[in-house]
């Protein structure tokens, strides 16, 4: 009997290191929000004919990019464990002052850039530094904000439209890339999606663990290349790839990086998964959940 256990004792190890194979892994949870989004886009389709036109997704795009440079700054707060109802207030009132200082006090679209931007790194902070070392709670703070932030917006425009922006700002908000460019992008993407799609595959196999089938992993790698440029075509179709969207790629791929692959992301984890267990290790919760609202409310400016 002791041999007998010995035996899988040793064999164990060898085992585990031994990649292992899987055909099919679906994890329902993770492609419940695709199916949702595929049966939205059937719907609407059949309903209206011009849904699915590349101009209307070109669209849908654009004012879809707002909220998602939203969604990026609040993914780090709620890991956090916080909450910042205000920016949406932030938005308006950022977009108000870019707007002043282009129309009324004709600013060039580079200083009301970085002004527009310093406008929501002062807010995190002064919202962060009343949260983190006041101790006051997120909700009341933020709540607070968003009344403030949105009196002082009617405050400064009376409730007018300010219009006649400059060019660069409207490209901004409304431009797009070249079609050649768009397929130049595309192209790398595509390159770079089977890049970090391989070496994945590599790390995985070094450490032994799960991996599916080649084949299904081919047709993966297909899988995505078709969809860049399923993209890259329907928008070539209208007028090319939309800035914002290019802006919220870029800022999805920045802080995806910075919470995966940064000791700072990894941190702000900590915190929001146990607070006390992050400070006892010796992390700084007073600064994380500070840098968390700073950089938040920041993109919430980019969004306005």
């Amino acid at each position: 009997m002791v041999t007998n256990m010995n035996t899988e004792i040793n064999s164990t190890p060898r085992e585990n290191a031994q990649p292992k194979t899987k055909l099919f892994k679906l994890d329902v949870r993770a492609y419940t929000m695709i199916v949702s989004l595929v049966g939205i886009w059937l719907l609407f389709s059949f309903l209206n004919e011009t849904f699915l036109t590349p101009r209307n997704l070109s669209n849908l795009f654009v004012q879809m990019s707002v909220t998602s440079v939203l969604a990026i700054g609040m993914v780090l707060v709620i890991v956090a464990g916080q909450i910042d109802l205000s920016v949406g207030s932030i938005v308006g009132l950022t977009g108000a002052i870019a707007a002043i200082l282009n129309v009324w006090l004709e600013w060039d679209t580079t200083p009301v850039i970085i002004v527009t931007i310093l406008v929501g790194v002062v807010i995190g902070f002064f919202q962060g530094w009343l949260v983190a070392y006041k101790a006051i709670p997120a909700f009341i703070v933020t709540l607070g904000g968003m009344l403030v932030f949105r009196g002082i917006l009617l405050g400064l425009t009376g409730g007018a439209t300010i219009s006649s922006l400059s060019p660069g700002i409207k490209f901004l908000g409304k431009g797009y890339v070249e079609p050649f460019i768009s397929i130049i992008a595309g192209l790398l993407a595509i390159a770079a999606t089977v890049f970090f799609m391989i070496r994945k595959r590599i790390n995985r196999a070094k450490y032994g663990f799960e991996l599916t089938k080649n084949i299904v992993f081919a047709l993966q790698m297909l899988g995505m290349a078709i969809l860049i440029v399923g993209f890259v075509f329907a928008m070539n179709q209208y007028r090319g790839v939309p800035i914002p969207f290019v802006i919220v790629i870029f800022l999805a791929l920045l802080f995806a990086f910075i919470a995966r692959k940064t000791i700072f992301g990894r941190q702000v984890f900590a915190v929001g998964g146990n607070a006390e267990a992050a400070r006892l290790s010796g992390i700084n919760i007073k600064k994380r959940i500070l840098s968390v609202f700073i950089l938040c409310n920041t993109l919430a400016a980019i969004a306005g």
